[in-house]
């Protein structure tokens, strides 16, 4: 079930967790606001807890920019950035593993921003697109591997009606999307699609989290996302600089 405050729910990060192991999981605070945890502790003299900021990001890299840890494990060559619509070079980038789906690229020389909507790892090309309302960047079916149901009951109902109705989300905090689920190809592989299209916000390697109003049904790891057709042929025009 998601917890009280919203912003600190954990349920995405749980939704792979074996219902066997959550039944003997306890979560004291799940039906306290994190601002009533504090006033407890300050209340029984925790005062080095109560007024202690809030920690964001990923907390063992530190200080360092997320590029420069991530480029300490994984190295890919250098490659180009492609305008999807004009098959334009854009510009150089220095591997595929610094760039990830509907991020941002502050491009000095263009009037207006850039954002990262297909990578093509055999090309090592990456694919933009200009501005973000942009219809590349939105997602309107997702396919998924073999999901995680927390409950058997689910797996029952997706195999007795082939369609289950719930809500979506693909990131942690971010909005919930009405969706429809139903079984694609052989091996469990699911397809959802969307009531409304989600924007830059669909990677595969991430998941797919799936509630039911306040319960969270489990989850599937995301393989792909429908394509955005309307792509130029790649056109080998000079370079701006690397990014």
């Amino acid at each position: 079930m998601k917890a009280k405050d919203l912003n600190k729910d954990q349920t995405f990060f749980l939704s792979q967790v074996r219902e066997e192991a959550l039944r003997k999981t306890l979560f004291p605070v799940g039906d306290i606001l994190k601002s009533d945890v504090k006033k407890l502790a300050e209340k029984s003299g925790l005062i080095h807890f109560a007024e202690k900021k809030e920690s964001f990001g990923i907390c063992f890299i530190g200080n360092r920019k997320f590029k420069d840890f991530i480029s300490e494990y994984i190295s890919t060559p250098p490659g180009v950035m492609v305008d999807i619509d004009t098959g334009r070079r854009v510009c150089r980038h220095k591997g595929i593993h610094l760039w990830t789906l509907g991020q941002c690229i502050h491009q000095p020389s263009q009037s207006s921003a850039y954002y990262v909507c297909d990578i093509n790892p055999a090309s090592n090309i990456i694919y933009v697109a200009a501005g973000r309302n942009h219809p590349s960047l939105d997602c309107h079916q997702i396919f998924c591997a073999k999901p995680h149901w927390i409950s058997g009951r689910h797996q029952k109902l997706m195999e007795t009606h082939q369609v289950l109705v719930c809500d979506v989300r693909t990131r942690h905090r971010a909005n919930f999307t009405k969706c429809n689920i139903m079984f694609f190809g052989d091996k469990g592989k699911l397809v959802v699609d969307l009531a409304e299209p989600i924007s830059g916000l669909v990677a595969p390697g991430q998941y797919a989290v799936f509630y039911d109003g306040n319960e969270c049904l489990g989850s599937a790891m995301i393989v792909g996302k429908d394509k955005y057709e309307p792509r130029k042929q790649f056109q080998n025009n000079e370079i701006c600089h690397s990014l």
